[in-house]
Parts: C-alpha cells; sequence; structure tokens
C-alpha cells in the first residue's frame, strides 16, 4: 500500500492489509497459543512496527494494523501470563526488506529510494533481537520491543540521507 490518505484508499488495498497484518496475526496466534497452553510452556512473537506506536501521514490502514497487532499483542500477554507463555512484540523502525516494493506494487525504483543513502536495519537485526529475547531466563518476559535504526526519528519517521 503506498503512502495513501484515508479518504482515497482502495477497498481492495485495506483488505490486503487487514487481511495480512490482523486477521493472519490474530488466527495463527490463537492456534499456536492454544498448543502451548496445552503443553505448558511457549513463547509467542508478533512483529510489530513503529507505525503501530506512532502514525504518519499516508499511513492511516498501515498504522491501524500495527496499532490493532500492538493491542493485540498487550490482551494475549494478560491472558496467557499465568499459563507459561511468553508474548513479545517486537516493533522496527524502518528495516530494508521486500516491504517497500509490495507497498509500490513491484515498482522498484520507488522502493530503493525509501532505503537509499540511509543506514537502515536489516532483517537481521531483528532477528538476532529475538534471539537475545529467546535467551532470556524463563522467569523473564519482555513484553514489548522497539527498535530502530540510528538515523531514523520515531515521531517524525525523518532519516538522515548520506550523500554518496
Amino acid at each position: 500500500l503506498t503512502r495513501t490518505q484515508a479518504i482515497d484508499a482502495l477497498a481492495d488495498d485495506v483488505d490486503i492489509v487487514l487481511n495480512t497484518n490482523i486477521n493472519a496475526v490474530f488466527k495463527l496466534s490463537g492456534a499456536v497459543g492454544r498448543q502451548m497452553v496445552k503443553k505448558g510452556e511457549g513463547h509467542i512473537f508478533h512483529i510489530g512496527s513503529i507505525a503501530g506506536h506512532y502514525t504518519y501521514d499516508g499511513g492511516s490502514i498501515y498504522c491501524a494494523s500495527k496499532f490493532a497487532v500492538r493491542a493485540f499483542s498487550q490482551t494475549m500477554r494478560q491472558e496467557l501470563y499465568d499459563k507459561n507463555v511468553k508474548v513479545t512484540l517486537v516493533s522496527p523502525g524502518m528495516v530494508k526488506t521486500e516491504f517497500s516494493l509490495v507497498r509500490f506494487k513491484g515498482d522498484s525504483e520507488k522502493a530503493d529510494k525509501v532505503y537509499a543513502n540511509a543506514d537502515v536495519l536489516k532483517a537481521s537485526d531483528v532477528g538476532r533481537v529475538i534471539v537475545k529475547v529467546l535467551c532470556e531466563p524463563a522467569h523473564v518476559n519482555l513484553d514489548e520491543i522497539i527498535i530502530m535504526p540510528v538515523v531514523q526519528s520515531p515521531v517524525t519517521y525523518q532519516v538522515v540521507r548520506h550523500t554518496t
């Protein structure tokens, strides 16, 4: 989904974002969570976004979906705390993935500009944080983590770009 004003959002785009970011997360977490409760242990990770904490112009549907994931994660944590199932929300800022290529519907030129000349996060940075969380002692649950590239401001979404 491109940066689209809420009043201009296409119904199909709205459905795709909500099905991917909300419906899939809710359904999969429920199914996995039930199995973890039966087993008596587990750890559920939700991948949120800084956009689930702060909104941005043109991000109404995406931000709303990530706010929903954040609320869902907090609720699951409240529901599972006494069942030995941990729940952690990881909310990254700008990460260089195929996200922008999808958002710009395959336009690689536009997608590449998002990350141009900026030292943003890689998927491996987010993965490393998740592995560190998994290494915590059994009695420790990290409820929520925000991971940002140093060059990105979380509220304004401004990004420092280096000239080449």
